[in-house]
């Protein structure tokens, strides 16, 4: 399909979705932190972090992540206005960039394509990035910049697979499960803990004098990823993992996911790099007939792992 073509197929279908997104739309807001953070990371003068916007992101500090830029600002970082995260001008005045399901409007289509079951259209297949965008993110990383990038599976993974790339860093867009180390029936419920062996070895993990390790991190259906030599793996898939096309496939029929990873950490030239494969980490969502899912999960570390993955990203330890 011409480019052109494609653009204005594009704009029909939002404009279609957009009609009847109210068929989609969750009953229920995002909620926000209201916690207190009782030693703040940065007490003073803590950091600037930008949430991108521009790019139909599923996850925004003023929608999905509000939990998330709340949980910044009691842990005393200056969030700033949401903006590109991919633009030299405006990631000028960050210490960590934050990106999360960045879809793009033909991103977009795919996502309304896969809710009324007509996913995988091939004509729509482009990143939610344009190459110039990933280029100056990346480069931005390598002189001294930090990066959170956290994506969910199809259809939403297309659209960060280019950055991921390009920081080395492999993204598949299936659902993992789990039956053996999940959190009740659900096993796209994924447990990581120490008991477990699928926590790994990293400052991000282990805390510092007078502040815990992470013990016990749960997911919410993420992705896997494949990690580059020089990574860290944070989060590891168990032997038994498998990637499974559809939500409710049975793991039999899925890929084996040993070897790959939920969450990785990196260094690429002077900047930090943290990919994350589940965004209901980073927000408190609604489930009907559970508590809220993400960072306030019971029994779990979900909040401090996020804090952690922060400080190490703004570079808390050099101080």
């Amino acid at each position: 399909m011409a480019p052109s073509r494609r653009w204005i197929l594009a704009v029909a279908v939002l404009a279609s979705a957009a009609a009847l997104g109210w068929r989609w739309a969750s009953p229920d807001a995002p909620l926000p932190f209201e916690a207190a953070v009782p030693a703040p990371t940065w007490r003073s003068d803590g950091p600037a972090v930008l949430i991108d916007n521009a790019h139909w992101n599923g996850g925004t500090a003023e929608g999905r992540l509000a939990a998330f830029a709340g949980l910044l600002t009691a842990d005393g970082y200056r969030v700033l206005p949401g903006a590109n995260a991919t633009r030299a001008e405006t990631l000028a005045d960050a210490r960590v960039g934050v990106v999360v399901n960045p879809l793009g409007v033909v991103g977009t289509v795919r996502r309304w394509g896969a809710e009324i079951g007509a996913g995988g259209w091939p004509a729509f297949d482009d990143d939610g990035l344009m190459s110039q965008e990933i280029e100056t993110t990346a480069q931005w990383v390598e002189n001294g910049g930090s990066l959170l990038l956290a994506v969910d599976p199809a259809p939403y993974a297309r659209g960060a697979r280019g950055l991921a790339e390009r920081l080395g860093v492999g993204l598949h867009d299936r659902l993992v499960v789990d039956v053996g180390h999940s959190d009740g029936p659900d096993p796209s419920r994924l447990v990581f803990s120490r008991e477990n062996g699928l926590i790994g070895v990293h400052p991000i993990l282990d805390g510092w004098p007078g502040a815990p390790p992470v013990n016990r991190v749960v997911v919410f259906g993420g992705l896997a990823m494949a990690p580059p030599p020089d990574a860290t793996i944070l989060l590891r898939l168990s032997p038994s993992a498998a990637e499974v096309a559809h939500p409710g496939d049975p793991p039999t029929a899925g890929r084996r996911a040993q070897g790959l990873a939920m969450a990785v950490a990196l260094e690429r030239g002077r900047g930090r790099v943290v990919l994350i494969g589940d965004t209901e980490l980073l927000t408190i969502e609604r489930q009907k007939g559970v508590r809220p899912t993400g960072l306030s999960w019971p029994d779990a570390n979900n909040e401090r792992f996020v804090r952690y993955v922060m400080r190490w990203l703004s570079r808390r330890d050099a101080r």
